[in-house]
């Protein structure tokens, strides 16, 4: 048998996969955080959205690190965590100025164009976490 350098697809497929089951349990823990603190005090929704929200990006951070791009670093751990805030804060921009582009400029429904728009975001996310934000030492990543 023989083994396959990290660069070829099907490392790429297996990163793909763990990233989108990160993403599941991520999402669940953001779900889970808003609806229970939205149960407890619902007049604050708007709170507990961004609550959830933080809660999903610490679990993003730690689930990305260790288990989607798992493996030796070329940055410590604080550096990823920068860059990690970073994109996060940069796909939600491009998140709000992409959904508004479609409803306002285009004329697309919101409902529809926001599971779209959602999975380009995610892609790109994808691409900054690999490459930039928990970037491997082996150089055939």
């Amino acid at each position: 048998m023989t083994m396959r350098p990290m660069g070829e697809p099907r490392h790429w497929v297996g990163q793909v996969l763990r990233y989108a089951q990160s993403g599941l349990v991520i999402y669940s823990l953001d779900l889970v955080t808003f609806s229970i603190l939205n149960w407890i005090a619902p007049a604050q929704f708007v709170y507990w959205t961004v609550v959830g929200r933080l809660v999903g990006a610490a679990a993003g951070f730690v689930l990305h690190n260790r288990y989607s791009f798992a493996g030796d670093k070329s940055l410590s751990a604080s550096q990823s965590a920068w860059r990690y805030g970073l994109l996060l804060m940069a796909n939600a921009g491009l998140s709000v100025v992409l959904l508004t582009m479609a409803v306002d400029h285009w004329h697309f429904d919101a409902t529809w164009a926001r599971p779209v728009i959602d999975v380009f975001v995610i892609a790109l996310a994808f691409v900054g976490s690999k490459f930039w934000v928990f970037p491997s030492t082996d150089a055939r990543q």
